[in-house]
């Protein structure tokens, strides 16, 4: 316990971990509420589902400098993750509408942007800077690892009729984060004096550039993240590869049944 203890005193550990109970909340329901919305909305609603979080997500983002300058970062932080961990709550009733779930992935995405934006803003102002490549490189690891596994267990969860577990464990995660955020130092509770312009960091050589392949794979990301466990069939990969080669076979039987031209 007192290991814990005192890496708990660094702010670079305890921002890794408020990046990893981030990650796990956000990427658990993931590719599950497309799903939900889908089967309970009309057909192709599952869009509407990830729209709907990564424009949230992009909202918070966009007003974290401005709010830095209204709350301390530590409030923000603690804000940002209750935000995001509550509406997940959502997807454990029993039979919640789609209208509510689109609004709750809106809200958490809400949630992320801000929680994500002000803990890497954190990053380098806490981190000393002879340590702060290593720190932001610990920061992105932690933010970055549950997107392997998690996804996964919240597709196998839900395949298992257990979504309730996946709403639980996000909310758990946001709470987890939102109790870590209470650590940090003294320095995290100050107000930024003024907020930054997007539209002058745009003009920056090469920034519009980064922005636009940013947005083209996060198009990309949203729509792999949305229609694959729809499209998938429920009995796994054996299931997918069986009915490719039953497809195969079809082909291949039509063409030897075509008489020649």
């Amino acid at each position: 316990m007192n290991v814990i203890s005192r890496a708990l005193d660094r702010p670079s550990v305890v921002l890794a971990a408020i990046a990893g109970s981030v990650a796990i909340s956000f990427q658990i329901l993931l590719p599950v509420v497309p799903v939900l919305v889908e089967r309970r909305g009309p057909s192709g609603s599952a869009g509407a589902a990830t729209a709907a979080l990564f424009l949230g997500a992009v909202i918070g983002e966009l007003c974290s400098p401005w709010l830095m300058t209204r709350w301390s970062s530590t409030r923000l932080l603690i804000a940002g993750q209750l935000v995001s961990a509550l509406p997940s709550l959502v997807y454990a009733a029993a039979e919640p509408g789609s209208v509510v779930m689109l609004a709750a992935a809106a809200m958490r995405g809400l949630g992320f942007g801000v929680s994500i934006t002000v803990a890497v803003a954190l990053v380098a102002k806490l981190s000393p800077a002879h340590r702060r490549g290593r720190s932001i490189g610990y920061f992105g690891l932690a933010l970055s690892l549950p997107g392997i596994a998690m996804p996964s267990v919240g597709v196998f969860l839900l395949d298992q009729g257990l979504v309730g577990a996946d709403a639980v464990i996000a909310c758990a995660a946001g709470l987890a984060g939102a109790a870590l955020a209470t650590r940090l130092p003294a320095d995290a509770t100050a107000r930024v004096t003024g907020a930054g312009n997007l539209l002058e960091a745009v003009r920056q050589p090469g920034v519009l550039v980064l922005f636009l392949g940013f947005v083209l794979m996060s198009c990309s990301f949203g729509g792999i993240f949305t229609y694959t466990p729809i499209a998938l069939p429920a009995d796994g990969l054996d299931g997918v590869a069986a009915a490719r080669a039953r497809d195969d076979l079809d082909v291949v039987g039509r063409a030897q049944d075509e008489p020649e031209s």
